[in-house]
């Protein structure tokens, strides 16, 4: 048996409750004396044991819903939409990764981050914005797809409602990538389906 540490702002002090909310996926803890902490619990009710076999596992977000946010382009405010990931996925090492934000088929690249992870479960969370070197390549896909492209100034864009591609690349060249859908508005009670075995759902695995 092996355990992962829970992070995320969970105090060192006494546990006297944990209760599970069924519909959001919710785990809540009654601490002593610190009042309540919430964790959203959905990927690790799906650690199954092919999961923890893998070399990498990328969970299939759920819809992205974006927001209304405000920003400064030229000295004159500009509402905008703006797109807070939620994306999550294991690794049994430490390494570091790179994630990529592509077109539903993965032609066009439209964002890269980098990040490092611990061994087990990974997030990333925050608004997320088109990358000012990938401007041309996001224009011509909001052009084939007949879309209306949000500048922000300086060449950078926010995304705009479709279906996209998560693609994450560990330091030893493990691949994977979902897809996932960015909308403004959140579909009820959505909660993502639990695949069997890795690469099942939209997935795929190269090794």
């Amino acid at each position: 048996t092996s355990f992962m540490r829970m992070t995320g702002g969970l105090p060192p002090v006494a546990i006297h409750d944990l209760v599970i909310q069924p519909r959001e996926h919710d785990l809540v803890v009654g601490t002593h004396g610190r009042s309540i902490w919430i964790c959203n619990i959905t990927e690790m009710e799906m650690m199954s044991d092919s999961v923890l076999k893998s070399s990498l596992y990328v969970f299939k977000p759920r819809d992205i819903q974006q927001h209304p946010d405000y920003t400064t382009i030229n000295g004159e405010g500009t509402m905008f939409s703006a797109t807070p990931a939620d994306f999550a996925w294991f690794v049994p090492n430490i390494t570091t990764v790179k994630i990529e934000i592509r077109s539903a088929d993965g032609k066009f690249l439209f964002a890269t981050l980098h990040d490092t992870c611990e061994k087990g479960l990974n997030f990333f969370r925050g608004d997320i914005l088109v990358d000012s070197a990938c401007a041309p390549a996001f224009k011509e896909w909001t052009k084939e797809k007949e879309k209306k492209a949000k500048e922000l100034g300086r060449n950078r864009f926010a995304f705009t409602e479709g279906e996209y591609q998560l693609r994450i690349t560990t330091g030893d060249e493990q691949t994977q990538q979902v897809n996932f859908n960015i909308s403004s508005r959140r579909k009820q009670n959505e909660t993502p389906e639990v695949p069997q075995e890795p690469g099942e759902s939209g997935s795929h695995i190269d090794k």
